[in-house]
């Protein structure tokens, strides 16, 4: 009677243990998915930025060279512009809210810095070139981030396995004992 009540009390123990592991192994991978998919959002948003970047240089470049790029007058100017900071702020906002341990710092991409960088004066391409340095120096932060959750995945993965077969071996241990 005594190795009955104290195999049900191992089972009930046994049984909680690995439930409350499995909950805990659920909640973290649904957190490492969300921040897979943010991080996502974010590789896209770095591409626009560098698209939207070009695409700013490209069509306002005499009137950046000459100096009388006036966003008052010319809106599609301001508009394209506009499309490189948003890009820099969607980024910026993700980080603080999903990443605050990386730091990220969106001035240091931002085009009002850009423009007024030594070395570059007059050529388009130099500028082309920052743009595409500053967007792979983004997508190499958001890639180291993705290579954290993505390996946090593939271990979740598989302790979750492990703890699906632990579980059914304890109930066929159960079941061997009760019946």
């Amino acid at each position: 009677m005594f190795e009955l009540i104290l195999s049900a009390i191992i089972s009930a123990i046994i049984a909680i243990t690995v439930l409350l592991l499995n909950q805990w192994f659920v909640r973290r991978q649904a957190r490492n998915e969300l921040f897979i998919n943010k991080i996502e959002k974010m590789l896209i948003i770095a591409y626009e930025f560098e698209d939207a970047g070009n695409t700013f240089l490209c069509k306002n470049w005499e009137k950046l060279v000459k100096g009388y790029l006036n966003f008052q007058e010319d809106v599609e100017a301001l508009v394209q512009f506009n499309s490189v900071t948003d890009a820099l702020l969607k980024i910026q906002m993700y980080m603080d809210l999903y990443f605050r341990k990386t730091k990220f710092n969106k001035n240091k991409y931002s085009f009002h810095v850009l423009i007024k960088e030594k070395g570059l004066e007059g050529d388009l391409q130099k500028y082309m070139d920052k743009v595409h340095e500053h967007a792979e120096e983004i997508k190499s932060i958001l890639i180291e981030l993705s290579n954290k959750y993505y390996y946090n995945k593939n271990i979740n993965t598989c302790v979750n396995d492990q703890a699906k077969k632990i579980k059914s071996i304890l109930i066929e241990l159960r079941n061997k004992h009760f019946h």
